[in-house]
């Protein structure tokens, strides 16, 4: 009877050990339903660069017209996560530029947790913030500000410091509550804010941005990217960053300080894990 009952120990531990491992992955034969082939075909017809991303228990996202292949399909998968919910399987990559470019059969695992945009509270929680420390020198940003303001080039008046930029390169800087904007400021020169409004999110897409030393971060060329129409020119003054915690404020109400996060993510789309 002991050798039973440890026996029965042992493969209960056993089980409970090789269980994670054996659910993290299914195959899965790969079918549209009716409703994801039906926006199938009506994405095939939408302007490149584009990506439809799908996952097995319904849900699906789209893209259509960005900058590169990349880019889209970073935002099909980002749109389809954020539609998934907790013990769903998560999404694959199925098309790109109206193509079908997912195998027949693909392994699929469930996720545990998922990030809906935009929350500045919880996309810290879910992607954790950037560790990172910048101390700005608001009174000469503010001049800046004012020079900028008045129709000065910045990049030609100040120059560009790629030390700050590399800061806050590839991170959000989002509001440090629920709700708000995610600004992502990226790698390759460009930028895109998401911002939550009562129709859904709103995204600005910027085709340049620049940092100086001593906090100034401006935005050029923005526009919505659902109607094409021009924002402009947005500035922000980063005032300072601790261990991720932003102190900064908007060149529109440069008087009020806000306080936000450096997110080690992306904040603008949905993400699962």
């Amino acid at each position: 009877m002991a050798f039973l009952s440890s026996l029965r120990r042992t493969l209960v531990a056993l089980s409970l050990f090789l269980s994670p491992a054996l659910a993290a992955a299914e195959p899965w034969q790969v079918a549209l339903t009716a409703q994801q082939g039906k926006s199938f075909a009506e994405w095939q017809r939408m302007k490149t660069p584009s990506a439809f991303a799908i996952s097995p228990d319904g849900a699906w996202g789209f893209s259509e017209g960005f900058a590169t292949d990349k880019a889209a399909q970073t935002a099909a998968m980002g749109w389809c996560q954020e539609r998934l919910r907790p013990g769903r399987r998560d999404c694959i990559l199925f098309g790109v530029n109206g193509r079908q470019v997912a195998p027949a059969q693909v392994e699929t695992r469930k996720v545990t947790q998922v990030y809906k945009p935009v929350d500045g509270r919880k996309a810290a929680a879910f992607f954790g913030l950037a560790g990172l420390d910048f101390a700005g020198n608001r009174a000469a940003a503010l001049a800046q500000l004012a020079q900028v303001q008045a129709g000065t080039d910045p990049s030609i008046a100040f120059g560009r410091d790629r030390g700050v930029e590399a800061i806050v390169a590839n991170r959000s800087l989002m509001l440090a509550q629920s709700g708000g904007f995610a600004l992502w400021l990226d790698g390759a020169g460009w930028a895109e804010q998401a911002s939550k409004a009562q129709s859904g999110v709103l995204t600005q897409v910027y085709p340049q941005w620049m940092a100086t030393r001593e906090g100034l971060v401006c935005l050029f060329g923005g526009y919505f990217r659902s109607t094409g129409k021009k924002t402009g020119t947005n500035c922000l003054i980063l005032n300072g960053i601790s261990r991720g915690q932003v102190d900064f404020s908007w060149g529109g109400s440069s008087n009020v300080r806000r306080k936000g996060y450096l997110v080690a993510g992306d904040g603008r789309r949905g993400a699962a894990r």
